[in-house]
């Protein structure tokens, strides 16, 4: 493949235009283009970047409103029981009515292992989570049946206060 330019078309030389100076001058500006080049130069501005750890009150390296919405997070790492059921009581509870949103990471060291899990109750003051592992048989490279694996598993759970979209 033989790769080629585009010819360069060039035109003639335009007029000279107005400096920036001059065009400030014309525009209503008195003084000399070093007194111009001064005026250019404003007053040191705030700095927008912060290493500053955000509070509940104040802004940081993210907004306190955020900060607010983080620190409200409820976090439990729990395991289950033999069945594969864990119970969370959410302490504090949330406000009667408000259904949280629960976010379920199950914990393995067994790769090989397939978990799958499946919220049975969520209200207000509780959520029970129903886990069970699998392990993959493996006949020809192709994954055909799961064997269910009893016993204890490790699961980490997250609830918060859902969010206007």
């Amino acid at each position: 493949m033989r790769v080629t330019s585009a010819p360069v078309l060039k035109g003639n030389p335009g007029n000279p235009g107005k400096s920036a100076y001059e065009l400030a001058v014309a525009a209503g500006f008195a003084g000399t283009q070093a007194e111009w080049l001064a005026s250019l130069k404003g007053s040191p501005g705030t700095n927008a970047t912060t290493t500053a750890v955000a509070t509940q009150s104040a802004n940081g390296l993210m907004a306190s409103a955020d900060k607010k919405k983080l620190d409200s997070l409820l976090r439990r790492t729990l395991t289950t029981d033999a069945n594969g059921l864990v119970t969370w009581t959410f302490n504090p509870p949330f406000a009667s009515g408000v259904v949280p949103v629960v976010e379920v990471t199950p914990q393995s060291s067994n790769a090989t292992l397939s978990i799958n899990h499946r919220i049975t109750t969520l209200t207000n003051t509780a959520v029970t989570v129903q886990l069970s592992a699998s392990a993959a048989v493996t006949v020809l490279g192709i994954s055909v049946l799961g064997v269910q694996q009893p016993g204890v598993l490790t699961v980490h759970l997250t609830a918060g206060e859902p969010t206007a979209a």
